[in-house]
């Protein structure tokens, strides 16, 4: 079984917000995705690209209070998805991507319009 984590640490006005860890395990690291969303911060629709996405997923929006803001079902082999964010207030947001293999979260900013 191999071990993967990531950290990052997201700054606002100079001030560390959280450093977060993200560990993934996986038997077969044939089924790891890779993601990036774009741009960050966004004030309109937030991009998703996906690397290597071989199974159906689920894509959550939490925001600082725990509490989910969206969801939605992404189908295997999907390279781009986008969610509008323009009803989201301002603030600090988890996109969570999740399938039967991994559970990856990154953050992302939402600003005002």
């Amino acid at each position: 079984m191999s071990r993967r984590e990531w950290g990052k640490t997201f700054k606002i006005n100079n001030n560390i917000l959280e450093s977060t860890q993200v560990s993934l395990n996986s038997e077969n690291s044939n089924e790891l995705t890779n993601f990036k969303i774009y741009p960050n911060p966004v004030n309109g629709i937030l991009n998703v690209a996906f690397e290597n996405l071989k199974v159906p997923s689920t894509i959550k929006i939490i925001n600082l209070s725990g509490m989910e803001v969206n969801s939605f079902k992404v189908d295997a082999g999907v390279e781009n998805f986008q969610i509008n964010t323009s009803d989201y207030d301002a603030g600090v947001y988890f996109l969570n991507l999740s399938n039967e293999f991994l559970n990856q979260k990154t953050k992302f900013i939402k600003i005002k319009n």
